[in-house]
């Protein structure tokens, strides 16, 4: 199976690789199967099985570059995808599936964003720090601020539970909120 000169063990533990291609292997564990192309960037969204029950499905989304041969982000709302450093299962399982079938993935060109409903990647981030020609006031939070072009509002919040830590970036600008986990 190739995947475009992407290296998974580069981007997964060992443990994740192998369950992931275990998750792809089964075609009917990932649904709503989408990709969308723009210049030298492809984002590959689903919706990919859980195993352990916590949910039905988690939605995965991967962005490559380059025409598809390197991985420059992805997301999963799975609870591992937030403890851990490096892909989930999900994310693997997606990426192996996309490279196994890439017909079998609905192509996204008419404008529609190819990500998930409510989740967000960094080609939002990207249109969030977009310049602007005007200088209108946003809100942001409950303040009104001038928004220069390129500025943002960044939010931290960093939380411990006794065992784990966690951070989550909001970061707010003239053409949206992205948020990183």
């Amino acid at each position: 199976m190739g995947l475009g000169g992407i290296k998974l063990a580069e981007y997964a533990d060992p443990r994740a690789v192998s369950r992931g291609v275990g998750i792809a292997a089964n075609a009917a564990s990932i649904v709503d199967r989408r990709v969308r192309r723009s210049d030298d960037v492809s984002v590959v969204t689903g919706r990919v099985a859980s195993a352990s029950g916590i949910a039905d499905y988690f939605n995965v989304d991967v962005v490559f570059a380059d025409f598809e041969s390197r991985i420059i982000d992805y997301d999963c709302d799975c609870p591992a995808a937030a403890r851990f450093d490096g892909m989930c299962k999900h994310c693997v399982a997606l990426t192996v599936a996309y490279f196994a079938q890439p017909k079998s993935f609905e192509e996204i060109g008419d404008g529609r964003a190819a990500v998930s409903p409510g989740r967000t990647t960094s080609e939002a981030l990207a249109q969030c720090l977009a310049a602007r020609s005007d200088a209108t006031p946003v809100r942001v939070g409950a303040l009104a601020v001038d928004a220069a072009a390129g500025t943002v509002h960044l939010a931290v919040h960093l939380a411990y539970d006794g065992r784990f830590w966690s951070m989550d970036l909001t970061v707010e600008g003239p053409r949206g909120t992205y948020v990183v986990r």
